[in-house]
């Protein structure tokens, strides 16, 4: 059973009989405690999707919007089945304790420990401050009204198993302030472990088993560890890669032996400074193996989160990752041309009618897609070179543009259209010209 029989059209094969060895298998401990992903950067691909096919009435104070418990439903259990644990909630235009009360019982039943992102403490979703909160979202000027703010999420989280995000970013994944930010950091760490250990008690603030907390050094928020800003030993350290897939820093020797321990936060898409990179996947697996197992053997491994855009298309490497966190020392350098062919032999295997949407979407569109893509990038330098030279094929290269302009065009309706529109938006991501970055 293909854990992307949903998400990939990967269809299960039927079989009349079933049957076990005789045997008994001893499985090592996942090599990483907490393993799973990040959708984000999920619109308009995943949103436009997820508000189609799952927006829904629930009850007399929600309407529209996707992001409920059939859809979690729908994430949680490939999840399970990639032998995954964490997660992380989309987040750019929802809420995920807010959005449908049923998200986080849903989690607590299927087991996956829920966690908010590097940008949003105390289990607090970024949109609930402009509906919940009062004032500026600033710890300077304004904590008198954070402060509540933080407590109602440390009570929400109490009946279940999370790992709490500690300090805070400013709005809209920047710095805090443009001031001094060590000293502030600190002092909102202090007072969110207060709240931790009024609310959930003391031992849940020095045991890091009990309450995990982690402190995401993304960004600048790295160079104010590196500065000397002091970070009690219970909490993780996540360290982060530079949003294109080469890790910033690992633990030093002096580093490794926090109670805390450490983790990775690893990108497979990214919505920023200096460029962008979403649309279908571009990841070389040889470097997602290299850098995590430089993770692993610097005792980086109690956390591995990988944001994986709009989740679709990038089964691929997310597998791939899991596998990797589940168990790094079946999986060497030179492994990733084995690994993919364990891919793609059950596909071949089974190609004749149950796996040719699974085949489009896996195989030939991102081949085909991409080599549309890089042909319309060259062409069309082609034709601006061809005008200046004074060349007779110039308008031939244009018109070979347009064409190619027009076939992208029908390959994103191919894909948003197949299975009768069951993944209508999915393809509506922005790929050419895209430098609004």
């Amino acid at each position: 059973m293909s854990p992307w029989y949903y998400w990939a059209d990967s269809a299960p094969h039927p079989h009349d009989e079933i049957y076990a060895i005789n045997t008994t298998k001893v499985q090592a401990s996942p090599s990483v405690k907490y393993r799973g992903f990040f959708p984000n950067d999920e619109a308009p691909a995943l949103t436009g999707f997820v508000d189609e096919k799952f927006g829904q009435v629930i009850g007399s104070n929600y309407t529209g919007g996707g992001y409920v418990a059939p859809f979690y439903s729908s994430v949680f259990e490939p999840l399970l089945r990639l032998r995954a644990n964490h997660l992380w909630p989309a987040q750019w235009s929802s809420m995920f304790n807010v959005d449908d009360p049923r998200n986080q019982a849903l989690a607590a039943e299927y087991g996956i420990v829920m966690r908010t992102s590097h940008t949003e403490p105390m289990m607090r979703s970024t949109k609930e401050w402009p509906v919940f909160g009062n004032g500026t979202w600033s710890w300077a000027t304004n904590n008198a009204s954070i402060y509540p703010f933080f407590v109602e999420g440390a009570k929400r989280t109490k009946p279940y198993e999370g790992i709490i995000t500690m300090g805070m970013r400013g709005s809209g994944d920047t710095a805090l302030s443009a001031g001094i930010e060590t000293e502030l950091l600190e002092n909102v760490v202090s007072t969110q472990r207060e709240i931790l250990a009024q609310t959930l008690g003391n031992e849940s603030v020095t045991d890091p088993d009990l309450v995990p907390q982690m402190w995401c050094l993304y960004k600048e928020v790295q160079a104010h560890y590196e500065a000397g800003m002091t970070v009690p030993e219970e909490i993780t350290l996540l360290w982060t890669d530079d949003n294109y897939g080469n890790i910033r820093r690992l633990p030093l020797d002096t580093e490794k032996n926090r109670t805390g321990g450490a983790s990775v936060y690893y990108h497979f898409d990214y919505v920023g400074d200096p460029r962008d990179y979403k649309w279908i996947n571009t990841v070389l697996l040889q470097r997602t193996w290299e850098q995590m197992y430089l993770a692993y053997q610097r005792e980086a491994k109690k956390i591995w989160i990988v944001n994986v855009g709009d989740l679709k298309p990038l089964e691929l490497p997310n597998s791939y990752f899991l596998d990797l966190a589940y168990d790094i020392n079946r999986w060497d350098k030179d492994s990733v041309l084995n690994w993919l062919e364990l891919c793609a032999q059950a596909l071949l295997d089974s190609l004749p009618v149950t796996a040719q949407s699974a085949f489009f979407e896996m195989v030939n569109h991102p081949v085909t897609a991409g080599y549309t893509y890089y042909d319309i990038m060259i062409s069309s330098a082609k034709n601006a070179l061809y005008a200046s030279q004074g060349r007779s094929s110039t308008n031939a290269m244009a018109q070979h543009v347009r064409d190619l302009f027009s076939y992208d065009h029908r390959l994103d309706r191919s894909y948003n259209q197949r299975l009768n529109g069951k993944w209508n938006h999915i393809m509506d991501q922005t790929h050419i010209g895209y430098t609004y970055w």
